[in-house]
């Protein structure tokens, strides 16, 4: 594994334990720069690695998500067509027994 992929697992799990965690203190238990850290934590967002929290819906009687587990051979074709479907709100490639998992209304 490329020590960048390493210290990108590194700051997701710093971050996943305390998602407040200032950089210097990731950047102390990882022993990365400050600056590197943070270089990191940006790319990470940047190429959707790591996502923010966001806002939702409550679920109504009048209003409802579902979320679809699924699993494909070709996962990235997937992905790619779902983009295209308007009742789509949300898809995502996974690891473990689905590679695809997608919220629709």
């Amino acid at each position: 594994m490329k020590q960048k992929t390493l210290h990108f697992h590194r700051i997701y799990e710093h971050l996943r334990s305390s998602p407040k965690i200032p950089i210097y203190e990731i950047a102390s238990s990882t022993s990365i720069s400050r600056n590197t850290a943070s270089k990191y934590l940006q790319e990470m967002i940047e190429d959707h690695i790591l996502q923010g929290p966001q806002l939702r819906l409550l679920p109504s009687p009048t209003y409802r998500e579902y979320v679809s587990l699924m699993n494909f051979k070709d996962p990235s074709h997937v992905f790619t067509c779902l983009s295209g479907f308007p009742h789509v709100l949300y898809h995502a490639m996974t690891f473990g027994d689905w590679n695809t998992m997608v919220i629709t209304d």
